[in-house]
């Protein structure tokens, strides 16, 4: 499963550089490969989420939502419902802004504290994001060619997928038996402690940070009283 998630965003990045390549034309002309494309990874997605514990180690759904969403489109794309430009941007634009979040709020705000690849997740989230909102007003602004932005953004959800799949290390437990499931079962609880170790110091830490700023205020505060009051008895 992780050789085919990684196959199937290289295929992403290669059908965003086609794209690219062809950033002159309009997007009909290239509907037809970017709906195939957009059908292949969400299948690949909903396979990945149905036979690896990717849902479990995660700690979330989002992905056979995010699956099921690129099918969606990739139909769409194929049928023609999704055809105009202008339609074509605000949809993909709206798909790698959803990403994007997705990466950002995962991570919490205490940038002091991730590692790197933690910091590359943020990185690449938040180039989302940009690339998500210059889509929205790129008529305003430099008014680039859709095909051009659509072909980076598909770039950009191949990297994340791609990402995402060194993240599966082993096969769903339901294809296991005996001791090997409970090996299975024992590895992703020990993932999610982890996990939850790791949140659970990092708010320590922003709550510690939270308590030192409260009790500089308050001498801050006491001290101003002080002087004041120091002040009026001098007068």
């Amino acid at each position: 499963m992780r050789t085919l998630m990684m196959a199937a965003s290289i295929a992403m990045v290669m059908t965003g550089t086609f794209c690219i390549a062809n950033a002159s034309v309009a997007f009909a002309s290239t509907a037809f490969v970017v709906g195939v494309i957009m059908c292949f990874v969400g299948i690949v997605e909903l396979l990945v989420s149905r036979n690896t514990s990717i849902n479990e180690d995660r700690g979330d759904m989002n992905f056979p939502v995010s699956g099921m969403i690129l099918v969606l489109v990739g139909v769409s794309v194929l049928s023609g419902v999704v055809a105009e430009d202008v339609t074509v941007a605000v949809l993909f634009a709206f798909i790698v802004a959803r990403d994007g979040f997705i990466d950002i709020f995962g991570l919490g705000t205490n940038f002091a504290e991730q590692d790197i690849d933690e910091k590359i997740t943020f990185a690449v989230g938040s180039l989302s994001v940009l690339v998500a909102v210059y889509m929205l007003y790129n008529s305003m602004l430099l008014n680039l060619p859709t095909q051009m932005l659509v072909g980076f953004v598909i770039i950009l959800m191949g990297i994340r997928r791609f990402r995402a799949a060194m993240q599966i290390n082993y096969t769903h437990p339901g294809f296991l038996t005996g001791n090997e499931e409970k090996l299975a079962d024992a590895q992703r609880e020990e993932k999610r402690a982890m996990a939850k170790a790791k949140e659970g110091i990092r708010e320590s830490k922003e709550a510690q940070r939270r308590i030192e700023k409260i009790k500089h205020d308050i001498a801050v505060e006491r001290k101003n009283m002080d002087d004041t009051a120091i002040r009026k008895k001098l007068q």
